[in-house]
């Protein structure tokens, strides 16, 4: 005979971040399929305006506001990357320590990643001085 399991009696613990690294491939299949998930580039404004993902919201890693405005995504379902991979790891590690992202999807490759399997790649346009 089966054995019933007990009722919890402690609490649940804390909601822990689910962390999924996707290739270029599967970030573009998960941005199709999942419209709540919000792209961040953590690379400089520069960098970002000389090519990046398209809806893909720029939170500069460097900058002092980061924590501030990475917190504007808090509770969405985002995907994180930066040039390489360096500065995304980094920032996704600040990320999990403040527990408020329910999945962080950490692109591997970054940016050149991206380019190098062919994705596309929007340019913004610069301001007339």
């Amino acid at each position: 005979a089966e054995k019933k399991k007990p009722a919890a009696a402690t609490p649940a613990p804390a909601p822990k971040t689910l962390v999924r690294d996707v290739s270029p491939t599967d970030a573009e299949k998960l941005m199709a399929e999942r419209k709540d998930v919000v792209v961040i580039d953590v690379r400089t404004i520069e960098e970002y305006e000389m090519g990046h993902i398209a809806g893909a919201q720029n939170v500069s890693f460097i900058d002092n506001g980061f924590e501030e405005k990475i917190g504007e995504y808090a509770g969405k379902p985002v995907m994180i990357h930066c040039a390489a991979g360096n500065r995304s790891l980094r920032a996704l590690q600040r990320m999990m320590a403040g527990g408020k992202f329910p999945e962080i999807f950490h692109m591997s490759g970054g940016m050149a990643g991206w380019q190098e399997a062919g994705k596309t790649v929007v340019k913004t346009p610069k301001a007339p001085k």
